[in-house]
């Protein structure tokens, strides 16, 4: 199907690689909520850890950009075209604002 609808390469490099985190598969758990007993007398067995991760504005940044091939694809197969910025431009615009210029020029590399 992503092949049919023309967006394999957001099947490929996003959707199989993160579905397991998504759809909260064992190997994802296990990887991330899961850390071994520190006594040998358990047989090493995996016990539960709630890790604290640091907010990273990539996450956000990804998943605007995908928000925003979807809108442009729908808008493509409908047949209107809309004037002005899309939200996602205005988004960078704004993180460009407020990122030091080492920054910005890396995200207009991208």
């Amino acid at each position: 199907m992503a092949e049919e609808a023309g967006c394999i390469d957001l099947y490929n490099y996003v959707y199989a690689p993160n579905s397991a985190s998504v759809h909260n598969t064992w190997p994802h758990i296990g990887f991330f909520n899961l850390q071994v007993c520190p006594n040998s007398l358990h047989r090493y067995h995996k016990i539960p850890v709630d890790r604290v991760i640091s907010p990273d504005i990539d996450f956000v940044y990804r998943a605007a950009r995908y928000v925003e091939k979807s809108f442009k694809l729908f808008e493509e197969k409908i047949g209107i075209g809309l004037e002005g910025k899309s939200a996602f431009q205005i988004f960078c615009d704004a993180m460009d604002e407020l990122a030091p210029e080492s920054d910005a020029a890396d995200h207009d590399k991208k």
